[in-house]
């Protein structure tokens, strides 16, 4: 599980932001906002908390998770559950992903005469 600097780093990595200062920007907050929310000195918005999802390419679920997680004091098996929903998210999302991929690959090819796959014939483990 991320800790909120650590999907901070993850957002400027994955959208190509060079800064905390540009990563405040496309937040549309303060800098002096997002030294706040690495320090733990103050709790980030739902709303932020989307936009930061977007920024990882996380799921909104799992960044609220990790963000839960770094705002509340919790006990180690408060901790450990919260990891493993946040796996169990994560792994539902690869899922998902590979399925659809995999669907969309089976689409009919404009080349072939064959007939495009029934949706039953589709099985995604």
């Amino acid at each position: 599980m991320h800790t909120l600097a650590g999907l901070f780093d993850i957002a400027r990595k994955h959208s190509g932001i060079p800064s905390d200062n540009k990563l405040a920007e496309a937040l549309d907050v303060a800098r002096a906002q997002i030294s706040q929310w690495r320090h733990g000195t103050h709790a980030m918005s739902g709303e932020h908390a989307t936009r930061l999802a977007e920024l990882t390419g996380l799921s909104e679920e799992y960044v609220l998770i990790c963000i839960l997680n770094a705002e509340a004091k919790r006990t180690d098996e408060e901790r450990r559950v919260l990891r493993q929903i946040a796996g169990k998210i994560k792994r539902t999302a690869a899922m998902l992903a590979v399925g659809t991929a995999a669907i969309l690959g089976l689409s009919h090819s404009p080349t072939t005469n064959a007939a495009p796959p029934a949706v039953h014939d589709v099985c995604i483990l």
